[in-house]
Formats: C-alpha cells, structure tokens, sequence
C-alpha cells in the first residue's frame, strides 16, 4: 500500500505539474480550468486512454513507453490495460509488455518478455477477497480517497509555486465546437531556477561515485546509461507542449516535450528528448472487452502454493541437485506447507 500511495503521489505530483503549466494568460480561468481537468480525470469512472512517451538521446530513441487503457468502473468487465516498453542499451533491443484485465471478480495479468529467453505467462489473481485495484492510470482505489486527495492538494500548492508567472507565456491557441486547446512554448532561460537547481542535485549524485572508478567502467556505464554523459549540470533547453479540453472541461489530449542539455566529461555537448502524447475519449462510453482463457496455462492466486510445492517435490525426486540447492528447496517447502496449515487453521 505505501510503494502504491507512493506513486500516486509521483503521479499526481506530474500531472498537476502538466496541467498547471498550461493556462491562458488572456483568461484567468484557463489555468484554473486545466487544473481542475488534471484533477477530475483521477476520479473518472469510464474512458479510453491511449498513451505514447519516448526518451531520444542525440536524436535516437533510447526508450519507448506506449499505454492504453479502457476502464468501466461499474461494467461486467471492468478493466483493459496494456502497456509496452521497449529499450535499446548497446545497441540491442529488450522489449517488456503486459496486459491487465479485470473481469467477475478476478483479476488477469498477461505478461510477455522478448528477446533470446522470450516467455509468455498468466496469473490470476482470484482470492475470495475481491482485488482492491479496479483501475485508471494510477491505480486508484475507494480506499485511497483521502490519501490521494492530500497528494492531489500538495501537488496543486507546488505547481503554483513552481510555474509562477510562467502561465503569461501560455496562450489560448484554438477554440471550437468540440474543445479549447491551450500551447506553451518556453526557451531555457525562463525555466524557474528551482527546476535547473534540483536536475544538477540529481546528477551530481548519479556522478558521484564515478571518480572511484577506471576510465574503462566509466565508459561503460555511459554506454548503458546515456544520461551520464549530460555530466553534473544539464539544463532544460526548451519545453513546449499543448493540452486540450473538451465542453465538459475534461482533459482530451496531451502533447509535451522538453530537452536536456548537457556537456560530457570530454566537453562534448549532448541532449536529451523526453516526447509524450496522450490522447483520452469515450468518456462515458467506454466498454472493455472481455478475455479468454481457454487454452491457456494459468497460474492462480489461490493455488500457486500447492502448485509450487508439487514443482519442488518433483525436482527433489527427478534432479541430482547440489546440497545447497536442496537444502535451499526443502526450507522453501517447508515454510510453503506451513502457509497452507495457517490458512486452513484459519478458516477453520
């Protein structure tokens, strides 16, 4: 509950970030629109999200995150959400993707790993207890309501702080029939100087320990982490992006992108793309659909223990295990047979 409470926090922290740097300096109440609309879409009940952000470094795409999500808070089936990512270290590619359902009472995780060791699994989560997550983007539940209001208040007082009179460089770009959509673009020397100050913070400590370190591992941790060679002081160059809302003042789409400047720690100068477009419809309408698991090999919540003590019974007859391993094994299966004795001690 509290890693969850966490990234709701990040999470709302973001998007308050987001909506409160888009605003119309013409009308006062763009920006308090925008905000209101980051804040409502928390608690929508039903709609279509689809998401797509990359990181690009010297203007080659590094990662790439895409999302889609439809949710029905009080449908049958409540809950579709995919997501993939793919990222590419040393020249190689890895990509990682997992689709999530929630349907009569259970809920259905689907997860795919490519490369050489390519597997694909299910697990279904059935306890008689029904799962606490239904849905939405960031895994809001009814218990969390307090919680998440809290977070939802801090990350407002913050974006106020932190945009300041940046909403004056934000302006009213397009106003139809079907929605209102607001634009910022900003060049480096008007980001406030907190978000400059917290970056070289940040980087400063990633580069820390790398004095210690021969000139071979350094370059090979920059190899596999590309941010280090923005060195200890990047800058955001630019930001730009523009949100839209539609008549009922809620959030329609997203597009931002803001680039990061830095120098290496040979004086060679770098950049940093960070690129994301969200797109959300079908407020109201929405109905995910519903997944099948004829045919599939499942792994159930409540049976995995039985399952994995028949695994491990198996091994210890079948394979000529070291006496590490084996007694690694038999401890694993003795604490899981006394979980199974606790749970049925307590029903009973």
């Amino acid at each position: 509950m509290k890693k969850r409470i966490t990234a709701i926090s990040m999470a709302v922290g973001i998007v308050m970030l987001a909506g409160s740097a888009f605003a119309n300096y013409v009308d006062a109440g763009g920006y308090t629109a925008c905000k209101n609309a980051a804040k409502n879409f928390l608690k929508e009940q039903n709609y279509t999200l689809n998401m797509d952000a990359q990181i690009l470094f010297d203007g080659q795409m590094i990662n790439q995150s895409t999302v889609k999500e439809l949710y029905d808070k009080n449908g049958d089936v409540k809950l579709n959400h995919s997501d993939e990512f793919k990222s590419i270290v040393n020249g190689v590619e890895d990509s990682y993707s997992s689709e999530s359902y929630y349907q009569d009472g259970e809920r259905i995780i689907k997860q795919y790993t490519g490369g050489e060791r390519a597997y694909e699994s299910y697990y279904v989560n059935d306890e008689p207890k029904p799962y606490p997550y239904i849905g939405n983007m960031f895994g809001i539940s009814d218990e969390d309501v307090q919680t998440v209001d809290k977070a939802v208040r801090f990350g407002e007082l913050a974006a106020d702080l932190v945009v300041g009179d940046l909403k004056n460089n934000l302006i009213l770009v397009e106003s139809t029939d079907e929605k209102d959509t607001y634009a910022i673009d900003l060049a480096g020397y008007q980001i406030p100087d907190i978000i400059n100050a917290g970056l070289s913070l940040v980087f400063s400590q990633q580069m820390a320990h790398s004095s210690s370190l021969s000139e071979e591992d350094i370059a090979r941790n920059e190899e596999a982490n590309k941010f280090m060679l923005l060195g200890t002081d990047p800058v955001i160059s630019s930001v730009k992006g523009d949100v839209s809302l539609d008549k009922e003042g809620r959030l329609s789409s997203i597009n931002a992108e803001f680039v990061l400047s830095g120098t290496d720690r040979r004086g060679n100068a770098h950049e940093a793309a960070f690129k994301m477009s969200v797109n959300i419809s079908d407020y109201g309408t929405t109905q995910p659909v519903r997944f099948d698991l004829s045919g599939k090999k499942v792994q159930r919540s409540s049976t995995w223990e039985k399952d994995r003590i028949e695994e491990i019974e198996n091994m210890l007859e079948s394979r000529n295990l070291s006496k590490e391993d084996r007694e690694n094994y038999e401890k694993e299966l003795e604490s899981l047979k006394a979980s199974i004795s606790s749970s049925q001690s307590t029903v009973d």
